[in-house]
């Protein structure tokens, strides 16, 4: 379970995702608020969400049907990012190289990236092609990452541009 520490770090990679996952598709404050996120982990939430073991991260989408196209000022509802927090403080232990904040941003960019092509390219994850738009969103998550600067991001990207690695981890 995160503790305190750990939570800030999220808050900290949950910023430059969404800074960079914006710049990336030139995405408005509006694009945002008409299809609004929220974090939380798994450990803290009440819920009983179905989260698969094996994966970082759960994105869930609350609302009006996805598939369906509104008009551009209609909130459509909202996601919801559940991270995995005991898969991921299980996973940094036993690779004891990679760092918390490299990995969470890569993870939340990845869940963003998820969030920006429903927004813009109303593509969802209820489709039959998800496999697909799994490989696309790594590709997009690794080419938005490539630049920024910070220490341990290049193994992360570099661990996830493996294509059996993505396979293994297609629900990030």
């Amino acid at each position: 379970m995160f503790g305190t520490g750990e939570l800030k770090v999220l808050e900290k990679a949950t910023q430059i995702a969404e800074e960079v996952t914006t710049d990336h598709f030139s995405l408005s404050s509006r694009d945002w608020a008409r299809s609004p996120f929220f974090v939380d982990t798994v450990s803290r939430t009440n819920r009983s969400i179905n989260c698969p073991q094996n994966v970082f991260a759960h994105l869930v989408y609350f609302g009006k049907d996805p598939g369906k196209k509104n008009f551009p000022r209609e909130r459509n509802g909202y996601y919801k990012i559940f991270v995995n927090d005991p898969k991921i403080i299980d996973w940094l232990k036993n690779r004891p190289g990679y760092g918390l904040l490299p990995l969470l941003t890569y993870v939340m960019t990845h869940e963003l990236v998820h969030i920006a092509r429903f927004l813009r390219f109303h593509c969802h994850p209820l489709t039959n092609i998800k496999d697909k738009e799994e490989e696309v969103v790594h590709e997009l998550t690794y080419n938005i990452l490539k630049p920024v600067k910070m220490d341990g991001l290049y193994p992360i990207l570099e661990y996830f541009n493996n294509s059996e690695r993505r396979f293994s981890h297609a629900n990030l």
